[in-house]
C-alpha cells in the first residue's frame, strides 16, 4: 500500500515536472523561430473563482496573419500569474483596445502569445512550492510504514 502511495506522488511530480518543461521548451522556440505581427486587445476582464477564492485574468486578442483573422485568449505560455494576486496587473497591462504584439507559430498561427517572456521566479517559486509537498508526503509515508 505505501509502495502504490510512493510511486503515485512519484509519478504526479515527474508529470508536473515535464509539463514545466515542455511550456520552457515552448518559450523557447518561441523566442527562436515564432514570428510577431500586431493585435488589439478585445476583452480583459476578471473572472471570480468563488470556490478557490481567486480572481482569473482573462485578456483576448485579435490578429491577422496572411489576410485571415485569429482569436486567442492565451496570453502566456505559463499563465502563473492569470490565477494569482498578479491578474489585476495583468488586465491594467492588457486593456480593451490597447495595440499588442503578437507571438505566433508560423506552421499554426492560431497558436499565438502576447507575452512570450520567461518567468524565472514564479517557476522556480512553484517548483519548490512541489518540491516540498512531495518531501512532506514521501517523509509522512515513511514515518507509517516505520510503525506498521
Amino acid at each position: 500500500m505505501i509502495e502504490v502511495a510512493q510511486i503515485t506522488i512519484l509519478a504526479v511530480f515527474v508529470l508536473g515536472l515535464f509539463y514545466m518543461l515542455k511550456q520552457i521548451w515552448l518559450c523557447w522556440k518561441s523566442n527562436k523561430s515564432w514570428l510577431s505581427t500586431d493585435g488589439r486587445v478585445i476583452e480583459a476582464g476578471l473572472e471570480m473563482w468563488p470556490s478557490a477564492k481567486k480572481e482569473e485574468a482573462t485578456v483576448g486578442y485579435e490578429y491577422e496573419i496572411d489576410g485571415k483573422k485569429y482569436r486567442s485568449y492565451r496570453w502566456s505560455f505559463f499563465n502563473i500569474h492569470s490565477r494569482s494576486r498578479y491578474a489585476r496587473t495583468i488586465i491594467s497591462q492588457y486593456p480593451k483596445g490597447r495595440k499588442v504584439k503578437v507571438y505566433y507559430d508560423p506552421v499554426h498561427p492560431s497558436c499565438a502569445v502576447i507575452d512570450h517572456s520567461f518567468p524565472i521566479k514564479e517557476l522556480t517559486d512553484n517548483l519548490l512550492i512541489v518540491m516540498t509537498i512531495v518531501i512532506a508526503a514521501l517523509w509522512i509515508l515513511e514515518i507509517i510504514k516505520q510503525q506498521a
